[in-house]
This record gives C-alpha cells, sequence and structure tokens, in this order.
C-alpha cells in the first residue's frame, strides 16, 4: 500500500519535471538564439503539458486537435521532409 502511496506521489513530480525540463531547454535555445530548437522544445512541453494533464484516459475533441497539431509540428521538424496537413475545425 504504502509503495502505491509513494507511485502515486512521484507522478505529478515527474511531469512537473518533464516540463519545467522543456522550458529550460526553451528559455537556453532563445538565449543562444537557436530558434528551431526553441519552437521544437516549445511544441513539446505544449504536447505533454496536454498529453499528461491530470492522467486523463480520454480529452475533449479539441484537446486531441490541439495534441495532433503539436505532435504533426514536431514529427515536421524531425523528418527534413516537408509534411502537409490541413485540420479541419468543426
Amino acid at each position: 500500500m504504502e509503495q502505491l502511496k509513494r507511485k502515486a506521489e512521484l507522478g505529478p513530480l515527474r511531469q512537473h519535471f518533464l516540463y519545467n525540463t522543456l522550458v529550460l531547454i526553451s528559455w537556453n535555445a532563445r538565449k543562444e538564439k537557436a530558434q528551431e530548437t526553441e519552437r521544437i522544445s516549445k511544441l513539446s512541453a505544449r504536447y505533454y503539458r496536454l498529453a499528461l494533464d491530470k492522467g486523463e484516459t480520454y480529452n475533449a475533441l479539441d484537446k486531441e486537435v490541439a495534441l495532433l497539431h503539436h505532435y504533426l509540428s514536431i514529427e515536421c521538424s524531425r523528418f527534413v521532409i516537408q509534411l502537409d496537413y490541413d485540420i479541419l475545425s468543426f
């Protein structure tokens, strides 16, 4: 029981550490004028903040669309090829 309790307490701390690390990378990239690194780290922080928010198992459609947008933007940077996509709003 104690082990489960400790594990539950560490989850939010790990998420907070991940967000802070990505923000730190973004700040350093801005300071060093590494614009692409800054952009990718900001997208990653936004993606994980949405994806890991409160540990929900499902998301509202607008949240899923935002996750998809951040994910595809990161993939466009990861792969040199041009990825063209449209996200239609309802």
